[in-house]
């Protein structure tokens, strides 16, 4: 079965850099224009924060303004703003975030 791929989603296939702040628990993205619920993953050439993993699937929620978003466990948690994740320190590496359109089985 072949793969496809939408250009048209959030980052395209190559997403888009972003970096972590523990305190708050927020991802930074300028002007990343996530809905609230969007499900992404992420991709790193490091290690991400403790507590996050690699093409797990997240919910992103806006923060407190819009270069951030929270990850919420759940798309109904991202929308109604609970099951927030937690996580530790800021990573090592470059970090990026993808649309889950482009989640594959060989992402899993």
């Amino acid at each position: 079965m072949a793969t496809v791929n939408s250009l048209i989603c959030f980052g395209g296939l190559n997403g888009k850099t972003v970096t972590f702040t523990d305190t708050g628990d927020v991802v930074n993205l300028a002007s990343h224009g996530l809905r609230n619920g969007s499900a992404v993953f992420f991709e790193t050439t490091g290690s991400l924060p403790t507590g996050l993993s690699p093409s797990a699937l997240y919910y992103a929620r806006q923060g407190a303004d819009v270069g951030k978003f929270t990850l919420h466990t759940s798309q109904a948690g991202a929308i109604a703003g609970t099951g927030q994740v937690t996580f530790t320190g800021t990573g090592t590496g470059t970090h990026t975030v993808k649309s889950s359109l482009i989640f594959t089985g060989a992402d899993l």
